[in-house]
Parts: structure tokens; sequence; C-alpha cells
């Protein structure tokens, strides 16, 4: 993983970190993440 996750970032369009918290704060941060994009 540690030599793919510089290349995940470089291309992501988004990143959560989701490390010890609890699903439903990922799935809020994810909408709002999402909603920030500009549309395509």
């Amino acid at each position: 993983m540690a030599i793919r996750d510089p290349l995940y970032r470089e291309i992501a369009d988004v990143v959560i970190e989701t490390d010890e918290r609890p699903p439903r704060m990922v799935v809020l941060e994810i909408i709002e993440r999402l909603e920030a994009l500009a549309p395509r």
C-alpha cells in the first residue's frame, strides 16, 4: 500500500481519512466533500 497510496492520492478527487471514525461521520464528510466539488 505504501507504493500505491501516493498514486491514488495524485489522481483522487476526494480523499477521506476513515481511521478510528464512526461510519456516520465518514458518510457525512463524503457527502459534504462531494457537494463541494465543481460539477463536471
